[in-house]
């Protein structure tokens, strides 16, 4: 038995193409949303989350925000990589799709426009759309009549930018979903320790502390420094000048994607610093447990280890190893060294 769509309607003000209606439908998220006492919509209000509602007009599609939260750590959807940049974070959305039409229907990426606006009054779009259930997939599949999709999207915006509302929009334009980010529809802070001491949970630390024996993402793989250590040791042949020794972070790294990643000197930025406060970034990447630069592709899930070595003042203690993608393609790590 397919389920029945109210048939309140909430009428958009002319700030939302005129007389645009958007339909409430059934809440399905958890906890149930009560359904709101179907007023009409003064211009300027919104809908919120856990509410199902229905957009479109000559094929209609119904669609709720469950969940709002701020991350940094990317997905792939398909075989594109969706990451948080240096100096950016993400926002995810947790939403759910349902079919209202009598008849079967695509879903993917094309049937909805979804964007947030920031609070530099800039529009930050989403692309692609993921399946929860199914790891790395990109959302285009026939939905059957009544039938229901969980999805999600990321939007990469700067780290110090506050979402102020989403903005959800049918293909075919009308009407317009926004939902206002306010104490009814939170977003979720980012965790520690990729917050800011300040911020609200809303600003990505800079940089982020790091530990030992933990996993944090680096764009599109994942590092664990295992252990750091000095050693006269020479790599590759290189020389040491001379008071100079080499510091080795034995890192291991994972690829946490669907597809191949390339693992080579060119995509990392690492450093350390001193007590002087002087910055060392000349550096080899070599294998874990081999006197060999390494250079090459790693499998979706694979994980290998690799030493990062870095030529120091040998007088001198050292205070920091940082570590972030070249490009920049990540936000900058910090791992205290004692």
């Amino acid at each position: 038995m397919k389920p029945r769509i109210s048939a309140k309607t909430l009428v958009l003000g002319a700030s939302l193409l005129g007389a645009a209606a958007l339909c409430v439908a059934p809440a399905l998220g958890r906890p149930p949303v009560p359904r709101p006492a179907g007023q009409v919509q003064l211009a300027g209000d919104n809908g919120r989350l856990g509410q199902l509602y229905t957009l479109g007009t000559r094929s209609k599609f119904n669609v709720a925000v469950q969940k709002l939260s701020y991350t940094v750590v990317g997905k792939t959807f398909g075989t594109t990589f969706v990451g948080a940049k240096e100096g950016q974070k993400l926002l995810r959305l947790d939403m759910l799709a349902h079919n209202p039409n009598p008849r079967a229907m695509q879903f993917w990426r094309g049937t909805l426009r979804i964007s947030a606006i920031g609070s530099d009054n800039n529009t930050y779009r989403a692309i692609y759309l993921g399946n929860p259930n199914v790891p790395h997939a990109e959302t285009n599949s026939r939905m059957l009549p009544a039938q229901r999709v969980p999805f999600f999207t990321l939007i990469p915006l700067p780290s110090n930018v506050r979402v102020q509302r989403v903005v959800i929009q049918h293909q075919n334009h009308t009407p317009v979903l926004r939902i206002p980010i306010n104490s009814t529809n939170v977003i979720q802070k980012l965790p520690a320790p990729f917050a800011a001491a300040t911020g609200n949970g809303a600003v990505v630390a800079t940089p982020i502390i790091a530990r030992t024996n933990a996993e944090f993402p680096l764009h599109d793989v994942t590092f664990n420094v295992l252990q750091t250590s000095t050693t006269d040791t020479l790599f590759e042949r290189r020389r040491l000048k001379t008071g100079y020794t080499n510091f080795v972070a034995l890192v291991r790294l994972k690829n946490p994607t669907g597809v191949r990643r390339a693992v080579w000197r060119g995509r990392f930025r690492p450093f350390v610093k001193n007590a002087d406060g002087e910055t060392f970034s000349t550096f080899q990447l070599v294998s874990g447990s081999r006197d060999e630069a390494i250079n090459t592709q790693l499998a979706p899930g694979a994980e290998m280890t690799v030493r990062f070595i870095i030529p120091v003042p040998s007088s001198v203690a050292l205070r920091e190893f940082g570590l972030s993608g070249n490009g920049p393609t990540s936000n900058v790590y910090s791992l205290p060294l004692s």
